[in-house]
């Protein structure tokens, strides 16, 4: 079985105001410049690669409502959730509006997944849709007992896992709608599930991470935490998580038990590591980024920032890139820990403080570093230097990650708009608006 996983998206943006990095949409297929899952690839190592700019894109579009989940852009089609209820599926070059389905309530913490000409989605009316992706016509909906739902479904082998605020992970037959198991643990399912090895992983607010069999939802193991556990992240046979008790942990992913702990002074840990060439690197809210041993956990290097790290680095040819929440960006010698460059952000008509707030996780490619904030503000940096190419101000907070896909960088904002922007010049054209706030990230195929 394939491996679909997400960092984190956190549950709620006032808890681990992440969403998520972590997080968003999830497709089964991909070609080689293409994103297949949340930060472009299975390891959300958030490098785009050598995306290619195809011109101006120049997208504004506003939603008519909250967009709080994320932006998914599939063979030129951008497929978006709202506050207001509506999922959209928009031209990509275009802007126009290929269809509109209007669910109850938001769609807001549930990122649409696209998967076999099929876009899966939960609302908070208590439903997760299955819309014919081409038309947006109503497939089948499946009814639950709470209306929360964060992160997105996964889609794997013919089957939609889903959790949500009723305390249930569901597995549901992706063509049909209809109920194959659930389980029910004890309090929320805030996390992002992650399905491999015939398994489903699964964290919950009852300070359990759970391991399901995928195909019958019996479980295999649990490992009980000191709070709340994050999204978890799979490599090499070892489950990576962090939790708000302050550890980082590495459990045998078949049997749950504990390899290896580390405690990074007490402070929670919001997101899961990023694990490269064997080294697991991780963020705290102690304002340090931790590079350890992935098989040991021994600590390799850590680096002081200045704030609260609540999103997981994100590593590009051997170089760490991570943002507090202070507003700085951070460049990081992935071997040696020492630190190539920072950047400051400056925040326009920024009365509060809050502006600076970064609850973004960077997005890589063909040597842009591309970051946005609280203030409503998109940044691309110079890769290598830390440079700043150009900025681009919306008129509310951006909350979730931009996209970069095809040389366009794609961002949703509170002010109620998309956009897309030139990944080389900033330059934009052309708006759609949903009628509300978007605190959206795009994930792009």
């Amino acid at each position: 079985m394939r491996t679909y996983s997400s960092l984190s998206l956190v549950a709620a943006i006032l808890l681990v105001t992440i969403i998520f990095g972590a997080g968003a949409p999830t497709t089964l297929t991909a070609g080689a410049s293409e994103s297949t899952t949340f930060h472009h690839n299975a390891q959300h190592l958030g490098d785009y690669g050598s995306s290619t700019s195809r011109g101006l894109l120049n997208l504004r579009y506003a939603a008519r409502g909250d967009v709080v989940s994320s932006l998914n852009v599939t063979n030129k089609i951008i497929y978006i959730g709202s506050w207001n209820g509506s999922v959209c599926a928009l031209n990509a070059i275009t802007g126009a509006t290929v269809w509109r389905f209007e669910t109850e309530n938001p769609t807001s913490y549930c990122f649409p997944t696209v998967s076999n000409g099929m876009v899966y989605v939960g609302s908070n009316d208590s439903n997760i849709y299955a819309l014919n992706a081409k038309t947006g016509e109503k497939v089948w909906s499946f009814a639950t007992a709470n209306p929360t739902f964060f992160g997105y479904p996964i889609i794997a082998d013919g089957i939609v896992y889903v959790g949500g605020g009723d305390k249930n992970v569901y597995a549901l037959n992706a063509k049909t709608g209809a109920k194959i198991w659930n389980y029910t643990t004890s309090d929320y399912v805030w996390c992002v599930l992650t399905v491999a090895n015939g398994m489903v992983y699964v964290g919950s607010d009852d300070n359990n991470t759970y391991a399901l069999n995928a195909e019958t939802g019996a479980k295999i193991w649990n490992f009980t935490t000191g709070y709340l556990p994050s999204d978890p992240n799979i490599a090499n046979g070892i489950f990576y998580i962090g939790d708000w008790d302050g550890n980082v942990y590495a459990l045998d992913a078949k049997t749950g038990e504990k390899v290896w702990s580390y405690n990074t002074e007490e402070s929670p840990v919001c997101s899961p590591p990023t694990v490269v060439n064997g080294i697991a690197y991780v963020g705290s809210e102690d304002a340090n980024v931790y590079a350890l041993n992935a098989k040991t956990g021994e600590k390799v290097w850590s680096y002081a920032t200045g704030d609260f790290l609540d999103n997981s680095p994100i590593v590009v040819n051997g170089v760490v890139y991570v943002n507090g929440n202070d507003g700085n960006v951070f460049a990081i010698n992935a071997r040696t820990g020492v630190k190539i460059w920072n950047y400051t952000a400056t925040v326009w008509n920024d009365t509060t403080g809050a502006g600076k707030l970064m609850t973004c996780m960077p997005v890589v490619a063909n040597g842009i570093v591309c970051i946005a904030n609280w203030g409503g503000n998109v940044y691309a940096l110079n890769a290598t230097t830390g440079i700043q190419m150009w900025s681009y101000a919306t008129g509310g907070a951006v909350q979730l990650n931009p996209t970069i896909a095809n040389g366009i960088v794609y961002v949703g904002s509170r002010d109620s708009n998309v956009y897309a922007l030139d990944a080389n010049t900033g330059l934009i054209s052309w708006s759609y608006t949903i009628g509300d706030n978007v605190t959206s990230s795009p994930i792009v195929r």
